[in-house]
């Protein structure tokens, strides 16, 4: 799986590109994942 720091590039280029009516929301969903403890997390 991807970095969250690749994930965080990727949100950027969206939203460069896109409008979103929330992107902080955006962001923190991207890295959310990354987040999870363990080789069970997907």
């Amino acid at each position: 799986m991807a970095s969250s720091i690749i994930h965080l590039a990727v949100t950027k280029e969206l939203t460069k590109r896109y409008k979103f009516k929330d992107e902080s929301r955006l962001k923190f969903g991207a890295i959310l994942p990354d987040a999870g403890g363990g080789k069970d997390s997907h």
